[in-house]
């Protein structure tokens, strides 16, 4: 047996205790969870950017984060783990996107290395995973060989950098990336260095025993209990995770290559961890951390149970705690969060840690019907008080057929003559929004016998849709010899269908000349301290210009001190996501003005919110200013008077 087999079941052995059979059975259903990660990943798809970026409004200092980069890469990482079909819309316009631009900070590195590893069948990324792989390296720290925020003024190296600089490494060197011993080697020293001096293990609701084993966490900075500022020098949960997913992987990485001195090191320091997170076991709290960090730590435990190949920590079975508590924080749109919004630590973080709950969830998927493990996009309209029973799959196009029928419905419509026994389909009805959209013939000369008169529905573009079905059948007791039965409606959200302008949008930033331009952006007025004139050309598609509700003459203004070409000016409205529509006020008419022009031009910006607007020039000019003048709106659900762009950019075809 090899040594690196004995260690593992050595420390699975320690820490694995058979669950009572009481505790066995309040596991929350495989259904529940199945139903979790579809809710989950249907809300991420809605979330995505018309760029095909996925961006929280918020504002966190741009030094220690790539807005453009990193959730993007993130959460289409995550969708592809949730079984996403690669070639799905939201995955391919999320490529697009992040092909226009270099990611800078740790996290958007690693995280795009970790995407890009799930995209080893398509020869179009093996460049760029090169590329990324030797920037991470240049990203290092070299001081301490370690990862951390690369223009932070202190935080140069720290645990939760290092810790995804780990799983990029891996997942580069499983696609084939030779990675130098020694960046595996001082990895694992100076991530000893983040470990607590062993003490005595006390379970944290725990008594005292006699010569107790040892434990010792690992700390996000180097441990220093006297240190201020948000515990980061104080081991805790999700670091100490962190630290053993570390450990473990340059293990795996190293095989017969380890110093047998560190080795022996190492394996110490996991079996002081592993007692540590045996003594403080939680999937309700980042035991000793800060609680906003709550999912990101339940992914940490997730790798680390993967990793260890463990089922049990501490007699706890994580899997199905962690599971449980998930499903029960789950917000009824789908999404998690943690707390109220707060700059530092981040809250509430939706994108990320709903990101991080599915990633979670999805260690223990149960197939579905069709053999795969997708769940997401499929809907049922199978009630007891409904007449039809539908069920409708959204994969790209949206396919819908009949499942059976309520209770008693086939009794109370089978014909009993001598001649037609049983109840007879004439047709088939597909109504979207109330409009007859599709129609499949049934028999009508024999009994249905369970046929499922499937069909493709005619829907061309994505969003929001009221799906009914109805059933005409054959009827002795009604005029016209035949009814109609209706199922309940059932709201099919639609984001995967390719739409013409949507990859061209994508890939908008190497179009856009003003992405390169040192453009001055001035309005009449702004609704806030976060919706100012800039936001409309910083190239993020999660911020926006908003008027302030009053302003009479809503006016945008930009100055281009270095004069461009362009012959077509793009507008993007406020709302850029499915899940927003409706919320901003809507811009239907404008009038602009190139270069201070005595004659403005006046246009109507198109009905589909989602869609940029684009307005050809009179002619192809080099462009100095941009005047903009909104004339007309449509009041906002939420935002009623707060009308404006997300982005505004300028073309050149020539």
């Amino acid at each position: 047996m090899s040594r690196l087999l004995q260690w593992t079941m050595r420390y699975a052995c320690v820490l694995t205790i058979t669950l009572p059979a009481a505790a066995q059975e309040t596991r929350v259903p495989q259904e529940a969870i199945n139903g979790a990660v579809d809710r989950g990943v249907t809300w991420l798809l809605n979330q995505q950017r018309r760029d095909g970026s996925w961006g929280e409004n918020d504002m966190t200092p741009g030094v220690y984060r790539d807005p453009r980069n990193d959730l993007t890469a993130f959460c289409t990482y995550t969708l592809l783990k949730c079984k996403v079909p690669y070639e799905h819309a939201s995955i391919q316009r999320a490529l697009t996107n992040l092909e226009q631009n270099w990611p800078w900070t740790t996290y958007a590195v690693t995280n795009q290395i970790l995407l890009l590893s799930l995209c080893e069948d398509d020869a179009r990324w093996k460049k760029r995973r090169e590329q990324l792989l030797e920037l991470l390296i240049e990203l290092r720290y070299e001081a301490h060989g370690t990862w951390g925020y690369p223009k932070h003024t202190s935080i140069k190296s720290d645990l939760s950098n290092t810790q995804y600089a780990a799983l990029a490494l891996r997942a580069a060197s499983a696609n084939g990336a030779k990675i130098p011993k020694d960046i595996w080697t001082e990895l694992v020293e100076r991530v000893l260095e983040h470990q607590e001096e062993p003490h005595d293990s006390i379970p944290a609701q725990g008594k005292p025993v006699r010569n107790p084993p040892q434990k010792a966490g690992f700390a996000y900075l180097l441990p220093n209990p006297d240190a201020p500022s948000f515990g980061y020098n104080v081991p805790n949960a999700s670091m100490t995770t962190a630290g053993l997913a570390i450990l473990r992987i340059a293990q795996q990485e190293l095989g017969s290559k380890y110093p047998n001195r560190l080795e022996r090191r190492a394996k110490q320091a996991t079996e002081l961890a592993m007692q540590w997170m045996a003594d403080h076991f939680s999937v309700e709290n980042n035991t000793a951390g800060e609680q906003a960090w709550l999912y990101y730590y339940l992914y940490g435990l997730q790798r680390l149970g993967a990793l260890y190949e463990l089922d049990e920590i501490g007699g706890h079975n994580w899997y199905w705690e962690g599971a449980t508590q998930l499903v029960k924080l789950q917000q009824e749109d789908g999404h998690w969060e943690q707390g109220t919004y707060q700059q530092w630590p981040r809250q509430p973080m939706p994108h990320a840690n709903t990101a991080y709950a599915l990633l979670f969830l999805v260690k223990a998927m149960a197939p579905v019907s069709n053999g795969s493990s997708e769940n997401h996009g499929r809907y049922a309209s199978e009630g007891s008080e409904s007449p039809v029973h539908f069920r409708a799959a959204v994969r790209g196009s949206a396919t819908c057929w009949v499942s059976g029928f309520g209770k008693g419905v086939l009794e109370a419509n089978t014909l009993t003559s001598p001649d037609a026994k049983g109840m007879f389909v004439k047709e088939v009805r597909y109504y979207i929004d109330g409009k007859l959209a599709n129609r499949t013939a049934g028999d009508a000369s024999k009994p249905w016998n369970g046929e499922r008169y499937g069909t493709q529905l005619d829907i061309a573009g994505n969003g929001s849709f009221a799906l009914q079905v109805g059933v005409l059948v054959r009827s002795e007791s009604k005029e016209g010899g035949e009814h109609e039965l209706l199922s309940e409606t059932v709201t099919l959200v639609i984001s995967g269908i390719l739409e013409d302008w949507m990859m061209a949008r994508a890939a908008f930033e190497k179009d856009n000349q003003l992405a390169k331009a040192n453009v001055t952006a001035t309005a009449s007025s702004a609704s806030g301290e976060f919706t100012g004139a800039d936001r409309a050309v910083d190239g993020i598609e999660a911020s926006r210009w908003l008027c302030l509700a009053g302003d009479s003459r809503p006016t945008l203004t930009l100055d281009i001190p270095q004069a461009v070409w362009a012959d077509t000016l793009v507008l993007s409205q406020a709302d850029s996501q499915l899940a927003e529509l409706g919320r901003h006020a809507r811009v239907k008419r404008i009038a602009f003005r190139i270069n201070g022009s005595k004659r403005a031009s006046e246009v109507e910006l198109g009905a589909d919110v989602l869609r940029p607007s684009a307005f050809p020039l009179p002619k192809r000019v080099r462009v100095r200013s941009v005047l903009i003048e909104i004339l007309e709106f449509e009041a906002g659900s939420e935002f009623a008077r707060e009308a404006g762009f997300s982005e505004v950019g300028l073309t050149d075809r020539r």
